[in-house]
């Protein structure tokens, strides 16, 4: 009943503002928003979800968490164009970033398979592509043990994503994907966050 009550009268629908909210996480489980909802339903008015992310993107201002930012981004990664954007334990966003990466590949494995491919690969082009991954695998592998001091590793990221997407071997089209930017949001946030910092 205090649930019910509760509907009736917030007007943010923060789950917060419900005192002793523990007695009803069996329930609140069971809250969820997909995002939708249609125009003509008559709980337009009271779709919170909607009217958080329409005072958000107005916002001057907004405070939250590191995962809800990370999945935020990912739904609409203009949501921080032109806007300043200060994080606080930076450390934590990249864990949020790695949790959010769904793939992951080993640089050095990579490399191997490279290596492998270039043994056999015939066309010139293709071998080239192949020699350039090859050198943008090791950069990175060796941007990583110095620390990433710089951001030159970003090109380098940038530079082996253009490789993948015009290399055209049947083997790397995981690869490829993975690197897409509209595909891998990870790497693009990555790449912003950088070059605000």
């Amino acid at each position: 009943m205090q649930v019910l009550i509760w509907l009736t009268e917030t007007e943010t629908g923060d789950l917060d503002e419900i005192g002793q909210l523990y007695r009803y996480q069996h329930f609140l489980a069971e809250l969820v928003h997909d995002g939708k909802l249609s125009k003509k339903s008559l709980f337009i008015s009271e779709d919170f979800w909607q009217r958080s992310q329409d005072r958000a993107k107005s916002s001057r201002l907004l405070l939250t968490n590191h995962a809800y930012l990370v999945t935020r981004l990912e739904d609409d990664p203009e949501f921080v164009n032109n806007r300043l954007v200060i994080i606080d334990e930076a450390q934590k966003m990249l864990i949020a970033l790695e949790n959010l990466a769904q793939e992951s590949y080993l640089l050095e494995s990579l490399v191997t398979q490279v290596q492998k491919s270039l043994e056999t690969e015939k066309d010139l082009i293709q071998r080239r592509l192949l020699e350039s991954i090859g050198f943008e695998c090791r950069y990175l592998i060796d941007q990583f043990y110095s620390g990433l001091k710089n951001d030159k590793w970003l090109d380098s990221l940038e530079n082996l994503r253009q490789h993948f997407s015009e290399l055209n071997l049947p083997e790397y089209r995981d690869m490829t994907r993975f690197l897409h930017p509209t595909v891998n949001f990870g790497w693009q946030l990555l790449r912003s966050l950088v070059r605000m910092s």
